[in-house]
């Protein structure tokens, strides 16, 4: 085989950091027909997929962290650290996208679609290709509190009673 299977040994720079997690590459034949040139290709191509898997499970993870999934993790590490890392196995595709899914999502596919959709409207929007969703249906300024430091004359200011 010309490319590594540990997914750490791609990295070219010694001790580089991912910011995303690595799945192995499992090891597969070289299929008689192929060339040197062609095998070459499809190793690559396999490793660049496996990377995308790791990208993918990285946005699901950061979208949990985001919705305060790792609050209630049952992995430690999660709380600890305040972020959503765990992972399923990486083998098992028994529900599909399964090692794509972080433990602390049921799966549930009324679940996981919805939060898919979110993944995939982010990346639209980090694109350029759609506006960002809007936080809140309620314009401020409209039955909301004021924010504190609001400009005078804004909808949001209100002044403070002064103490004696």
């Amino acid at each position: 085989m010309d490319g590594p299977e540990n997914p750490h040994e791609r990295n070219p720079v010694e001790g580089a950091y991912n910011w995303y997690p690595l799945f192995k590459v499992p090891p597969m034949e070289r299929a008689a027909w192929r060339t040197d040139e062609q095998h070459a290709i499809f190793e690559r191509d396999r490793a660049e997929h496996y990377d995308k898997l790791g990208i993918y499970l990285r946005l699901f993870q950061a979208l949990c962290a985001k919705l305060g999934s790792h609050h209630t993790c049952r992995i430690g590490k999660c709380r600890r650290n305040r972020d959503c890392l765990g992972r399923r196995p990486e083998d098992d595709w028994s529900f599909p996208l399964k090692p794509l899914i972080p433990p602390c999502v049921p799966l549930d596919p009324e679940i996981i679609e919805p939060l898919r959709d979110e993944i995939r409207h982010e990346l639209e929007r980090m694109k350029g290709r759609r506006p960002p969703r809007k936080a809140s249906p309620h314009p401020p300024g409209k039955g909301r509190r004021p924010r504190r430091g609001a400009p005078p004359g804004s909808p949001q200011h209100s002044p403070r009673p002064r103490m004696r």
